[in-house]
């Protein structure tokens, strides 16, 4: 399973990298407060790990990589 994520570390890295960013930059024009970073934060880990779950499986299922779940 950590070669199947090492494939995947590049997107995973540039996609939380643009996340964070335009959500701090959203933040801070809405004058958003601590409470709202938090969740927003929170939500977006959920999202993330849904689509990496789902990635995984996928390819599991697929048969692209033989030791997704081991």
């Amino acid at each position: 399973m950590i070669q199947r994520l090492q494939q995947h570390a590049l997107p995973i890295v540039i996609a939380v990298a643009f996340y964070v960013t335009g959500f701090f930059a959203m933040a801070n024009l809405l004058t958003l407060n601590g409470r709202d970073i938090v969740i927003g934060l929170f939500a977006g880990s959920i999202g993330g790990l849904t689509v990496l779950i789902t990635v995984l499986v996928n390819d599991w299922r697929t048969g692209e990589s033989c030791d997704v779940l081991t």
